[in-house]
């Protein structure tokens, strides 16, 4: 006696979850390569040629290294009074980028090299001097479309802004003198309540917008 009963087995069903398990393997492989390209970012440096030239505006110190970012900029200037002990600060103009419970870090924003901006990265203009740290560590000042200050130690975002600005320039869209991105070697930086102090003791003052 036979088995009249059909078989309730779908002959498509193998082959669709081989198609499922090589849609999830490519899925793995396009997300581990995304995750890669991520952790190949590093840190925006400055050159050995102009390196040189930041030398001999500002002893080479590599403390005070500061991580991979790009965030907002208090924005926030202060000026160093004219007798101050170090002479990087004497009548030093600096911005500060983070101001709060756990210290302070600022970029001189006054002190240029004889060194050019294309030598870090392609931007016109020229090199700047930020501080007496990490010398050797470039720093990018720039506006975002909304006009607010940022700053970045990315090395891919500070790609990323010299290739637009260099291609807006191309096509006759290029941006104001203020908003092109200032390159910086090297940053000053405060420890907790450091620059309270400084600024109550009139080491520094606090500039308005304009100054």
């Amino acid at each position: 006696m036979t088995d009249s009963n059909p078989s309730t087995k779908d002959p498509a069903a193998p082959s669709q979850r081989r198609d499922a398990l090589i849609g999830a393997a490519v899925l793995a492989v396009v997300g581990l390569l995304f995750a890669l390209s991520l952790h190949a970012d590093r840190a925006a440096t400055v050159p050995g040629s102009a390196l040189q030239v930041v030398d001999t505006v500002v002893p080479r110190d590599d403390r005070g290294p500061l991580p991979i970012l790009d965030q907002p900029c208090d924005g926030s200037k202060i000026r160093g009074r004219h007798d101050l002990a170090e002479p990087l600060f004497r009548d030093a103009v600096y911005v500060l980028c983070r101001h709060g419970r756990h210290g302070a870090i600022g970029l001189r924003i006054d002190l240029p090299t004889e060194a050019p901006a294309s030598a870090v990265y392609t931007l016109p203009g020229t090199l700047f001097v930020g501080g007496p740290l990490a010398t050797t560590r470039a720093v990018l000042l720039y506006r975002d479309p909304e006009g607010g200050l940022r700053w970045t130690t990315s090395h891919r975002r500070a790609r990323t802004l010299a290739r637009n600005t260099t291609l807006r320039a191309l096509v006759g869209l290029g941006p104001e003198p203020d908003a092109i991105p200032k390159v910086l070697a090297g940053h000053a930086a405060w420890g907790p309540g450091q620059l309270e102090a400084e600024l109550g003791a009139g080491a520094w003052i606090l500039l308005d917008e304009g100054g």
